[in-house]
């Protein structure tokens, strides 16, 4: 969680710069320096980020009608993206995820079977106190199920001039995903159901921002619709 929050301070911190800075006339930066802003032809980018909500890890550690002793968890989902400029507009490149879910840990007591204790009382009489004896004995059957999701697509991105100093793109991932599970405890079969449902075919389509604070590093934003997450914040290096 710590740098999901690291890594959210430094994007809206960078997008309040680029907000708040003054404005110098057009004639006084060179078209160098302006394009030191925007996607550049011949650069290689590795973007390092989040994605939230965790919709397929959600799916699995919040299972409806079941209450268990400790309540599941999801992570976010972690990216690592690089991106290889062919035209000053295109890019394409390679899209990396991880994320973990945990379900609910689920716990039950069972008594042994009630057994006989008079064979000869239990035929004169079957329904004598003497006949049946129940024999308690507890044992707790309790466990939960982890999953780990690595997940590896291609990505595809088209860069246009739409803001002042802003590099804005609209991109497309698709891929596949990784599936791991590992049993905590008694397997629990009322698990299976909802991790069968966990998307194993990866994809999010989303349009960007990033703002180049310094001339190689950046802050961006993705904002879309996925199999996974919707959003994705982070930060980018550029060579």
């Amino acid at each position: 969680m710590k740098s999901t929050f690291f890594i959210l301070i430094c994007f809206f911190g960078a997008l309040t710069n680029l907000f708040t800075q003054e404005t110098t006339p057009e004639s006084s930066s060179t078209d160098r320096d302006m394009a030191t802003f925007y996607h550049q032809q011949g650069t290689h980018t590795f973007n390092f980020g989040v994605g939230f909500p965790n919709l397929a890890g959600q799916a699995v550690s919040i299972i409806e009608d079941l209450s268990g002793e400790e309540a599941g968890a999801a992570s976010p989902q972690f990216t690592f993206k690089y991106e290889y400029a062919l035209t000053d507009e295109i890019g394409v490149g390679l899209h990396t995820g991880f994320y973990t879910a945990t379900t609910p840990k689920l716990s039950a007591s069972s008594l042994t079977n009630i057994i006989p204790i008079d064979l000869v009382c239990c035929f004169q009489d079957p329904g004598s106190e003497c006949c049946f004896e129940q024999e308690v004995t507890e044992t707790t059957d309790s466990g939960s199920t982890r999953i780990n999701a690595f997940s590896v697509g291609g990505r595809f991105a088209y860069h246009f001039m739409r803001f002042k100093k802003v590099d804005t793109y609209t991109n497309a991932v698709l891929g596949y995903s990784f599936i791991r599970e590992k049993t905590v405890g008694a397997e629990r079969s009322e698990f299976n159901d909802a991790i069968a449902k966990v998307p194993t075919f990866v994809y999010f389509v989303s349009a960007g921002v990033r703002y180049y604070f310094m001339p190689n590093f950046a802050a961006y934003g993705e904002f879309g619709y996925g199999s996974i997450t919707l959003v994705n914040l982070g930060l980018t290096y550029r060579l």
